[in-house]
C-alpha cells in the first residue's frame, strides 16, 4: 500500500503502470499537470484526498478559461488515481502522531483555539520525525515556507502567526510544554518611525501640542475647544504617520524638528504623495486620510498658527465623508468610543476655520 506520496510519485507510479492503455496514462498525467499549473503548485505537493478537494475548490473559484467539461474530467482522473495508488483518502488523525506530540496534542485537547491553531503544526514536524524540544524559529521557518507552497490556505501568513502565537501561549500556561519562545512574525505595514527616533525638540514641541489642545490656554482668544487624552493620543499618532511619509519622501527624519515643519505647504504635498504611493491606492478612497488630515488642519490652525494658503493646502480636494458610517479600523485606538466623534468634531471644526 502506497501512503504519503507527492503528485510527482503520482505521476512516476502512472508511468510504472503498464497495466494502464496508454492513451489513459497520458490522460491522467495531463489532469495531474493541468491541476499542478491551475492551483499554482510545485509537483511536490502531497497527492492525498484532502489535498484534492481544496485545490478543486480553489479551481472552480478561480477556474479562468478552464471549462466545466475539463474540470470534470480533472476531477474524475485524479479520483482515479487516489483510488488506484491507495493515496491517503482522509487528514491525518491523532493516532498518526508521534508519542511526544501526541501527549502535547493531549494537554490542549479542552480548549478548541489552541487545538485549531497548533494541531496541523503537530502533525507536520510529527511526520518529520522531530522531537517537541527540537523545534526552533528555523523550523518554523521551513512550516511557513510548506504552508504557502503545499496548502491552499488563503493567508498562509495569517495562520504561521496564530500558530507561533499558540505555541507561546501554551508554553505559559503548561508546565509539561517545552521551554522554547517561538519569535512572533509581525507582517504589519508600518511607515511610522520610533519615537525615539525623532528630535528631542520635536517631542518636545508635540508635548506642548497637548498641553494647549487639553485645555490649559482656555484663556487665551483663539482657544481651541479643549480635547480629551484619547483624541491626543490619536493625533500624535497622526502626526508621527505624516512624518514618517515625509521621511519616506526623501526628507531626513533629524530636519523635522517642529510640528510646523509638518505643515509647510512643500512638505504636504510631498509627504501625502509618498503615503499614496506607501499605501498603493488612491488616498481618496482611503477614510483613514480624513481623519489625519482633520488633526493635522486642527494642529495647524490652532497651535502652529499657519497662514490661510497653507491651511488651504491642507484641505485637500477631497470629496465630503459621510462622518456617521465612518469606522475606525483599530479599535485600539478607540478604547471609550470617543475617538470616532471627536474625529468628527475635528473635521467641522477645521471645515469652519
Amino acid at each position: 500500500m502506497t501512503k504519503n506520496i507527492t503528485f510527482s510519485g503520482a505521476i512516476d507510479l502512472i508511468d510504472a503502470d503498464i497495466e494502464l492503455p496508454l492513451k489513459k496514462r497520458r490522460d491522467l498525467k495531463s489532469s495531474i499537470n493541468t491541476f499542478l499549473r491551475a492551483t499554482n503548485k510545485p509537483a511536490t505537493l502531497p497527492f492525498s484526498a484532502p489535498v484534492v478537494r481544496a485545490g478543486m475548490n480553489f479551481i472552480n473559484a478561480n477556474r479562468g478559461e478552464l471549462k466545466k467539461s475539463r474540470l470534470y474530467n480533472i476531477r474524475n482522473h485524479l479520483k482515479t488515481v487516489l483510488a488506484r495508488y491507495d493515496a491517503p483518502t482522509r487528514a491525518p488523525m491523532r493516532s498518526d502522531l508521534m508519542p511526544e506530540w501526541s501527549k502535547l496534542r493531549g494537554l490542549i485537547d479542552d480548549d478548541v483555539r489552541l487545538g485549531r491553531n497548533l494541531s496541523r503544526f503537530m502533525h507536520w514536524v510529527s511526520a518529520r520525525k522531530l522531537m517537541p524540544r527540537e523545534v526552533t524559529d528555523e523550523v518554523m521557518e521551513e512550516y511557513l515556507n510548506d504552508l504557502e507552497l503545499r496548502t491552499f490556505l488563503e493567508k498562509p501568513t495569517d495562520r504561521f502567526r496564530d500558530t507561533c502565537k499558540a505555541w507561546n501561549q501554551a508554553r505559559d500556561e503548561f508546565p509539561d510544554w517545552p521551554d522554547i519562545e517561538l519569535t512572533l512574525p509581525s507582517y504589519r505595514k508600518q511607515i511610522s518611525p520610533a519615537w525615539d527616533a525623532f528630535p528631542a525638540s520635536f517631542i518636545a514641541d508635540l508635548d506642548a501640542y497637548e498641553r494647549r489642545m487639553t485645555g490649559s490656554a482656555l484663556c487665551e482668544e483663539d482657544a481651541p475647544a479643549p480635547r480629551r487624552k484619547v483624541t491626543i493620543d490619536a493625533h500624535r499618532e497622526h502626526f508621527r504617520r505624516l512624518a514618517g511619509a515625509l521621511v519616506r519622501s526623501g526628507t531626513s527624519l533629524d530636519s523635522i524638528t517642529t510640528l510646523a515643519t509638518l505643515v509647510e505647504p512643500d512638505n504636504i504635498k510631498a509627504s501625502l504623495k509618498a503615503y499614496e504611493e506607501w499605501l498603493g491606492r488612491d488616498l481618496r478612497n482611503c477614510p483613514s486620510i480624513y481623519e489625519m488630515m482633520a488633526a493635522i488642519r486642527v494642529m495647524a490652525r490652532y497651535y502652529v498658527k499657519a497662514r490661510p494658503d497653507t491651511l488651504r493646502v491642507i484641505d485637500l480636494d477631497l470629496p465630503p465623508l459621510n462622518w456617521s458610517t465612518f469606522e475606525l479600523r483599530n479599535p485600539r485606538e478607540d478604547r471609550y468610543g470617543e475617538e470616532k466623534l471627536q474625529a468628527g468634531r475635528d473635521c467641522r471644526e477645521a471645515a469652519t476655520g
